[in-house]
């Protein structure tokens, strides 16, 4: 298998797991009280960051080797829009993460929810780059039949 395949299998596997936490987990967990909400977030969180964050920077990295050694330059697109996600999870993510991480599930508030609905405004940006980058990888593939 080309090493194409494999960046398109990881980033098709970021999208599909940052839209189902975008679109129905996160929106989801926010029916919750304010308390319960967090708790849940602060579970689901632990969980899914390793994996999304791996298979982000896989697909960005294989990308990379693709353009390196296949000279298909039209990853290029799609590697800068999936390694995106690292930034913008490095500057803004992660400092919310770690506030919401620091509060007690007994003093949830206001302040509290609000910054669970940013960090879900955050994760859906995520998504859609995960989306664009795939969709870039996807007709890479289609375009350059190798």
């Amino acid at each position: 298998m080309r090493i194409s395949s494999y960046c398109l299998a990881s980033s098709a596997a970021f999208t599909g797991a940052a839209l189902y936490v975008s679109l129905v987990d996160h929106p989801t967990r926010l029916q919750l009280d304010t308390a319960a909400a967090l708790k849940q977030w602060k579970k689901s969180y632990s969980w899914s960051m390793p994996l999304q964050a791996g298979l982000a920077l896989s697909s960005g990295i294989l990308a990379f080797v693709n353009i390196v050694e296949a000279k298909e330059h039209v990853w290029t697109l799609g590697s800068a829009l999936m390694l995106a996600n690292w930034p913008l999870t490095l500057i803004f993510i992660l400092p919310l993460q770690k506030r919401l991480m620091a509060v007690n599930e007994a003093s949830a508030d206001e302040k509290t929810r609000a910054g669970l609905e940013r960090w879900g405004h955050l994760h859906g940006m995520c998504a859609a780059l995960g989306l664009m980058a795939t969709g870039v990888f996807l007709a890479g593939r289609l375009v350059i039949k190798r």
